[in-house]
């Protein structure tokens, strides 16, 4: 059935009961293919996809097994249940009437960009095969099976449902709302079990369709220069080995409340924390661990940094700046002085912002806070040649 809407643009309501409104023009039709390929490559690069699983499961199987003369159990094959439902959420808005990608939409977009242009005819054979298919998932009527639910006396409990229905009913009820009325709160009389294999199949089904459609439409926008914005092609999808190695190369902590300001760097506002400094994360989260490093030369502070500091076993370890690392090791005494170990990290970005400073200096005095208004010092010479990387000094 169609109907004219406030618009005047046509909604066409299928079988399942949803609205689906067409594509007004050319423009709204760009976008509808533009996300669509965008989703079904998401659909595409699932597991179930990729092993093409999702054939083995489009059509629902079962098992009779017989053993000596007992009666016969029957197994339904059954895909992961995790996986499984990833991809049911990859798939799940070309069901749904309600979203800018349901597939009718789509064969509708395809369609319109056409402009009554004609496809060869194994073209036309193979979109109207997915564009079949798809209204055969929609068909609650068809299906490739019935089921019932009857009590102990052999009273039915639940009206006759197909399998497509009572797979919808599984992604409403189970998978996304817990709300389900109609022919959905039926399916749920069903057991459990039940209603995941019946869903299997219908959704398997349609990851199948997508992927097939997500072919015809870029063998299309090639051949006949439909426009659809070609990012969407190149547009990430999923997570890859590279997205395991950096997450971001700078993050800043700001205080609960602060409002940031457009064009303002969050960096340089009052009590921002770059978080991605070990010293100033450590800082932030282990004030307790907070020290100060003063760098010297004749006695004549010529640079302040934040550093840190841990105490274990006898070793005073400072970290400034993310670039110099100290070990003041009492265990190990020269005389009055402990032993120390000095070496630059690998962090190159700030040895380079430190380097400088560490150059001009004769003396580096540390700084750690003791309670009640008292500091702990340590001091280090930094009698070491400048380019060097490692110093060991008592």
């Amino acid at each position: 059935m169609v109907q004219d809407n406030k618009k005047g643009k046509k909604s066409r309501r299928s079988k399942s009961g949803k609205n689906s409104r067409t594509p007004g023009d050319a423009a709204e039709a760009l976008e509808i293919l533009r996300r669509f390929v965008v989703r079904a490559r998401r659909v595409e690069a699932h597991s179930m996809v990729r092993d093409r699983s999702v054939d083995r499961y489009a059509k629902p199987a079962m098992r009779i097994e017989f053993r000596n003369e007992s009666p016969g159990r029957i197994r339904e094959v059954l895909p992961d249940q995790e996986i499984f439902e990833s991809l049911a959420a990859r798939v799940r808005p070309c069901f749904l009437g309600q979203e800018p990608i349901y597939l009718n939409k789509v064969f509708d977009s395809i369609y319109l960009l056409l402009d009554g242009r004609r496809l060869p005819e194994k073209d036309s054979e193979l979109l109207d095969a997915c564009r079949n298919d798809f209204r055969n998932l929609l068909n609650k009527e068809g299906g490739h099976y019935f089921a019932r639910v009857f009590d102990e006396a052999g009273n039915p409990k639940s009206v006759v449902l197909s399998d497509l229905s009572i797979g919808d009913g599984w992604l409403y009820g189970d998978l996304v709302h817990a709300d389900p009325k109609g022919e959905k709160a039926e399916a749920m009389k069903l057991p459990y079990r039940e209603r995941f294999f019946a869903a299997t199949s219908l959704f398997s089904m349609l990851a199948v369709i997508i992927v097939r459609l997500l072919g015809i439409v870029t063998d299309l926008n090639k051949r006949f220069g439909f426009g659809i914005d070609a990012k969407a092609w190149e547009e990430q999808v999923i997570l890859t080995d590279q997205d395991d190695e950096i997450v971001s190369q700078k993050m800043v902590l700001l205080p609960y409340g602060a409002k940031l300001a457009e064009g303002v760097d969050p960096s340089t506002l009052p009590g921002a924390v770059d978080a991605t400094s070990l010293t100033e994360f450590r800082r932030a989260i282990q004030p307790e661990c907070a020290a100060d490093a003063f760098f010297l030369h004749e006695k004549e502070t010529i640079g302040e940094f934040h550093a840190i500091y841990s105490w274990k076993n006898g070793i005073l370890t400072v970290l400034v700046a993310d670039a110099l690392l100290l070990e003041f090791d009492t265990t190990k005494k020269h005389g009055a002085e402990a032993y120390v170990n000095s070496s630059f990290t690998p962090n190159a970005e700030a040895v380079k912002r430190l380097l400088p400073t560490v150059r001009k200096s004769d003396l580096v005095r540390i700084v750690i806070p003791c309670g009640d208004g008292k500091n702990l010092y340590a001091i280090y010479p930094l009698a070491m040649a400048t380019d060097d990387t490692k110093s060991d000094r008592g």
